[in-house]
């Protein structure tokens, strides 16, 4: 009797110890546990923002009014063209970084159409055109304007007209496209080498990140609610007014942020250009890029004397594409004033008549 009485006890010491105490949790568990949690949250706020991205773009989409021209099949897709005016050549505009046919819309478009048909339209994905497959390079974005005028029927050849960014996205076009291209307007384009001329270089490559960066959150809804890429406050109330419903709404944001990744590979493909001969090119641009706006580029001053420096030149240079062609200063224009401002899009408008009327009579612009 006496033996089985310490068996009895080492039978329940486990089965107390286990009822009573449980095995204490390490660090490691913690982290863990937090790390699953962070996540779920991150999952959560992505999920959220999704929806409320779609749910805006939708209400956007119903408050817009029906586009003023037409929507035309490039293939997978559809690209809203607006025609006006009568007569040729065709005057075809090709827009900045992230705008649209809106900005032409102001005051460029109805003016030069007084005088002859013109054409503006919105790229893949901005405005009210969809949003389509492939890169945002040069290559893409004329194939695509090429398919568009074919398939509109607008008979060429044009006269091109290209902003900002839509002066390089111009000079592919007419390189690869020269049968249909008759003149050409550059109003204060983009250089293929600019950003390293004014010693930015590390710009262009922070504009290729962001434009990775920035189209997932764009579709999570960040940069709606951060207010990035607004429209610019020099548009008149109507256009104003579309653009606020178009230009946060996914497919233009993601596409803008596009175009602005592709900026390096569209700089690299216009390098491989040539130039056009004979035909009359207009080169309009500000009276320099000094002041607010090199201050705002630059973050020392000497950074923003060499781009008031050398903009200019770099605006001259591109007079060189054509054996017949001129220039014209805007004082104290800006990069969007020359299209936006109603003095300073007259003498915009002025200059694009000018290549007209020298297409149309067969005469040289420097006559």
């Amino acid at each position: 009797m006496q033996s089985e009485a310490p068996s009895r006890q080492t039978n329940q010491q486990p089965q107390e110890h286990s009822q009573g105490t449980r095995p204490k949790r390490g660090l490691g568990f913690w982290i863990r546990r937090g790390l699953l949690w962070s996540l779920v949250a991150l999952l959560a706020l992505v999920i959220i923002g999704l929806l409320y991205q779609a749910l805006a773009s939708y209400r956007d989409q119903r408050s817009v009014s029906p586009a003023p021209g037409q929507m035309v099949s490039v293939g997978t897709h559809q690209l809203h063209i607006n025609c006006i005016g009568n007569g040729s050549p065709t005057v075809i505009l090709e827009a900045g970084w992230a705008y649209t046919s809106l900005e032409w819309s102001a005051h460029v478009q109805p003016n030069v159409a007084k005088q002859t048909r013109v054409c503006s339209y919105d790229r893949a994905g901005l405005g009210r055109s969809e949003l389509g497959p492939g890169s945002k390079d040069a290559t893409q974005v004329t194939g695509e304007l090429h398919a568009l005028l074919d398939k509109a029927g607008i008979e060429g050849p044009y006269v091109l007209v290209g902003h900002s960014l839509g002066g390089l996205y111009s000079r592919v076009y007419a390189d690869r496209y020269p049968e249909d291209v008759a003149g050409m307007v550059l109003v204060q384009s983009m250089h293929p080498d600019q950003f390293e001329r004014i010693g930015m270089a590390s710009a262009l490559k922070m504009n290729h990140r962001t434009g990775l960066i920035g189209a997932p959150l764009a579709r999570m809804g960040v940069v709606r609610l951060s207010g990035l890429f607004p429209p610019s406050t020099d548009l008149p109330p109507l256009q104003r007014k579309q653009a606020n419903s178009l230009y946060y709404q996914t497919s233009h944001l993601v596409a803008e942020l596009g175009e602005l990744s592709a900026m390096p590979e569209v700089m690299a493909q216009v390098r491989q250009t040539g130039g056009l001969g004979e035909k009359p090119l207009a080169v309009v641009s500000g009276g320099s890029a000094g002041g607010q706006q090199a201050d705002a580029m630059a973050d020392s001053k000497s950074k923003a004397a060499r781009i008031e420096r050398e903009v200019p030149v770099i605006q001259e240079e591109l007079t060189h594409l054509s054996s017949d062609s001129t220039k014209r200063v805007v004082q104290g224009a800006t990069d969007d004033s020359l299209v936006l401002n109603r003095s300073h899009a007259q003498q915009t408008s002025e200059e694009i008549v000018r290549v007209v009327e020298a297409v149309r009579n067969h005469q040289s612009l420097t006559r």
